[in-house]
């Protein structure tokens, strides 16, 4: 339908140079919308949650330095080192302080804590995505939907334009008549009414476009202030418009399995799904101790007269275990156990909205494709009755009024025609929105 056109942009001034095609437009969009840039910017953020959870099967490893002064007073405290001997006194004393110590403690096993923490955020990091996907694929919809009405404008603008060429003809020819004497006033009065209202639904079409292009631009993140660009625009031949529909070729049947194994939004929430049962079996996992293996090291400048170790270390085993906090885990775990029923109705109700969503567009499709073909039809056999009505009204043998509804209804037909088509296009883009394309 549209013919490939490259897109040149010129950074200093951020204005396309060449016509655009609907494929530019949705490249812009991507690479452009806040929306996108927000959801990419969400995917980011939870992968990184996911690494924090990965750091838990790593090392803790902390170094610790001090330097100062320290002050001891041991008041009259006596150390006793033997019979006929003198008893220490160290009274009050006060030494120069600089030490370092290593510290490291690293998680052996906890009962699938860990891992169900990191498996949590694992699911939560490919839903992100997944909900990233899925603004994509709305936004190149709505991407092509805007395109698709801002063209169905402009093509109404030349069935406007057609109406306007031919009250002209008629005012013209009216006042002629009436100047041989063949016909009334009245005639001139009507052809200049109805001249008016083609010129006002001209001009209402002419704004509409305006408005059009200010939807696009929205889809498209673009700043109408700092960018300017031209869309291609595409002829549309009326005479042939059913013939060169692209017309699909598949069942109902084989769109809703796309739409299964393609919608983003169906994955998104199948892993919420293993998400909120990975978070069940962490708070799971604080029913039970957590073991570690921890080590220090520890070296320290002594003065000569203190009595401290220079270095020492020390390596050991530990189970940590909270034996009791309230009831605050049973509670968590109750609230994982709801979030997983939750979740599970919430795929169960988007699937039943994907159902719907890809039923409504093939129907859609096939509708506007059948109303396309009987609505070419119509065309065609309203022009050939405004042409039968103009003779007739020629000779006399037909008045102002079945002219003017023969008029109209070309005119209808016709502008009816222009945007069928243009929704029959928008209908295939929901269908590729509805499978996840």
């Amino acid at each position: 339908m549209i013919k490939k056109i490259s897109l040149s942009i010129l950074l200093s001034t951020l204005v396309f140079s060449q016509e655009v095609t609907l494929d530019d437009l949705v490249t812009k969009a991507l690479n452009n919308s806040p929306d996108i840039k927000i959801s990419q910017a969400s995917y980011k953020a939870s992968s990184q949650k996911t690494l924090q959870a990965d750091a838990d099967y790593l090392p803790q490893v902390n170094l610790n330095a001090e330097a100062g002064k320290q002050s001891v007073d041991y008041k009259d405290q006596k150390v006793d080192v033997g019979a006929g001997q003198t008893p220490l006194e160290f009274g009050r004393q006060e030494t120069d302080l600089l030490l370092g110590s290593v510290t490291a403690k690293q998680l052996i096993y906890d009962f699938g804590k860990t891992t169900g923490n990191i498996e949590k955020f694992e699911y939560q990091e490919k839903a992100s995505k997944s909900s990233m996907q899925q603004t994509i694929s709305n936004k190149i919809f709505s991407v092509k939907k805007s395109y698709y009405a801002l063209l169905s404008q402009h093509a109404l603008v030349k069935v406007n334009q057609e109406d306007v060429k031919l009250n002209e003809q008629q005012l013209y020819r009216s006042q002629r008549y009436f100047e041989a004497g063949i016909r009334t006033k009245v005639d001139i009065t009507d052809a200049k009414v109805n001249l008016i209202k083609a010129q006002l639904s001209l001009q209402d079409t002419k704004y509409n476009i305006k408005l059009a292009s200010v939807d696009l631009n929205k889809e498209l993140g673009i700043n109408s202030d700092k960018v300017s660009y031209d869309i291609y625009i595409p002829n549309l031949d009326l005479k042939n418009v059913y013939e060169s529909l692209t017309k699909l070729t598949k069942d109902e049947k084989y769109y809703r399995e796309e739409a299964y194994n393609n919608r983003a939004e169906l994955q998104e929430y199948r892993y919420l799904v293993d998400s909120y049962k990975a978070q069940y079996k962490r708070i799971n996992g604080d029913y039970y101790p957590g073991l570690y293996a921890n080590g220090e090291y520890m070296l320290q400048d002594v003065d000569e007269d203190a009595f401290a170790p220079e270095e020492q270390w020390k390596a050991t085993v530990s189970v940590e275990w909270n034996l009791f906090s309230g009831n605050k885990t049973k509670a968590q775990e109750e609230e994982a156990r709801i979030n997983i029923l939750k979740s599970q109705a919430q795929l169960d109700d988007t699937l039943l909205k994907i159902q719907k969503e890809v039923s409504d567009a093939y129907i859609s499709v096939n509708k506007e494709l059948d109303n396309i073909k009987l609505s070419q039809s119509l065309t065609e056999a309203s022009k050939e009755k405004y042409i039968q009505a103009e003779k007739r009204y020629e000779n006399g043998l037909a008045d102002f009024v079945e002219l003017q509804e023969a008029r109209q209804t070309y005119i209808d037909s016709l502008a009816d025609l222009t945007q069928r088509y243009y929704r029959y296009y928008t209908a295939l883009a929901q269908l590729d929105n509805a499978i996840g394309k």
